[in-house]
């Protein structure tokens, strides 16, 4: 069965690679003969000047400019604050200038639409520099093939106690992320399940959610094929600068102590509940 996929493009700070990535996703879309889709360009209360630069393509997308900043001028606020308008069963959110290509949307329909237990796909990805030079793949090493990672669709709790470092002595002394933001889609019933994602978590935010996906044992998939490109540059979100600090040096290790701390208390509980 299709299922309407919506894609979230979430922009601030206004750059040449916003219109890029929008156009090269649409191509992609129409190259992986994917109909049933809503496009939202989301601004966080950001620059303004954005709606001017895509004004070509606002027939085929909704632009949402916010009259509120949902990201604390972070990224992910354009995730929290699209949710109300998302029609989707499927939603991607994506960075503003990381560009798809048509497999990464293709490959995603075909496995939801063939496999109705998996509720989050993640792919893997090509870092690039901001003149679009090839800098590596973007995932941790640690999930290459061959390295007898756990699956993320039959071992989902497995890769929780990977991420968090839990081992023999069954306590968390990590908090490592392995899934990139803008290479997910997942299935939107999720919110009623596990809820929304939080913004208490700043920039980390999805790296928590990711997080609760596994801790609740949700079935995930990874596509270890590069099949996007996660693109490094001045306008990354973790270069913006927060009251004259770079965004990653000054939220980035406070979100994810947070984290760490609240998944140090869940899995105590769990272990004490058996």
């Amino acid at each position: 069965m299709n299922q309407k996929l919506t894609i979230v493009h979430g922009v601030y700070r206004r750059n040449p690679y916003i219109l890029e990535t929008l156009v090269q996703n649409l191509m992609s879309l129409r190259a992986a003969r994917i109909t049933d889709y809503q496009y939202i360009v989301f601004n966080d209360n950001g620059d303004k000047e954005i709606e001017e630069d895509i004004k070509d393509y606002l027939g085929e997308v909704e632009y949402i400019y916010s009259p509120k900043n949902f990201g604390n001028k972070v990224c992910r606020g354009s995730w929290v604050g699209s949710l109300p308008h998302v029609k989707g069963e499927l939603l991607h959110v994506t960075d503003q200038d990381d560009p798809m290509t048509p497999s990464f949307y293709k490959t995603s329909m075909k496995i939801f639409n063939s496999s109705p237990k998996v509720d989050l796909i993640f792919h893997n990805c090509i870092k690039i520099a901001d003149d679009s030079t090839a800098l590596g793949y973007g995932m941790n090493p640690m999930i290459q093939p061959g390295n007898n990672f756990p699956s993320y669709n039959d071992q989902p709790l497995e890769c929780f106690k990977l991420w968090f470092g839990i081992g023999e002595e069954n306590k968390v002394t990590a908090a490592n992320n392995y899934m990139m933001a803008s290479g997910v889609i997942y299935r939107t019933k999720l919110h009623d399940i596990i809820g929304e994602p939080d913004m208490k978590f700043g920039g980390a935010c999805d790296f928590e959610y990711w997080s609760r996906v596994l801790f609740n044992e949700r079935k995930c998939k990874m596509v270890n094929l590069p099949t996007w490109f996660y693109r490094l540059s001045e306008y990354s979100a973790g270069n913006t600068i927060v009251d004259g600090e770079r965004n990653n040096d000054k939220y980035l290790h406070e979100c994810i102590d947070l984290i760490k701390q609240k998944y140090t208390g869940l899995w105590e509980e769990k272990k004490q509940n058996g």
